[in-house]
């Protein structure tokens, strides 16, 4: 009784290469999955009660108003996604900033005319970057300077 082994070694050729294939598709997507990209910058819609007693309070900039109750439109998903796709994925670095919230704080720096370096200090102290940013009462700034200056930000 013998045995034909190149039907053997076909099969096996076959399944090796399927395997090698698909463990570069493996591959290729662990390395997606590392990479940072930026996110999708999702505030809520309808103003919070607390957003609305700071909302009441505003009496001269009104942009401030305005961009909180607009943002969701203003930045809707496909203008999100083209700002996305402005962004090289990396490995290295700070996870990115979603690009939305980054451009609205580069709207309201230019409406307030301060530095970069003010930039960061009233996203904490001030209630109105605050509402607009969607970061109310945050300990901690929705990014730092070196953001700035990699990005955006700049207008000082």
């Amino acid at each position: 009784m013998r045995r034909d082994w190149s039907d053997k070694r076909v099969d096996l050729s076959i399944c090796l290469s399927t395997h090698a294939y698909a463990s570069q598709e493996d591959a290729a997507l662990e390395k997606e999955k590392t990479l940072m990209r930026p996110p999708r910058w999702q505030p809520s819609i309808a103003l919070s009660k607390q957003e609305q007693q700071i909302v009441d309070r505003i009496r001269r900039a009104k942009l401030f108003v305005f961009l909180r109750h607009h943002r969701h439109a203003l930045f809707d998903e496909p203008f999100q996604q083209e700002l996305a796709e402005l962004y090289q994925p990396s490995k290295r670095g700070h996870p990115p900033i979603p690009p939305a919230q980054l451009a609205l704080a580069v709207i309201v720096q230019a409406y307030t005319g301060i530095s970069d370096d003010e930039v960061i200090e009233a996203t904490l102290m001030d209630r109105r970057w605050q509402l607009v940013l969607d970061c109310l009462d945050t300990d901690q700034a929705p990014f730092g300077k070196g953001t700035g200056s990699d990005t955006t930000l700049g207008i000082s």
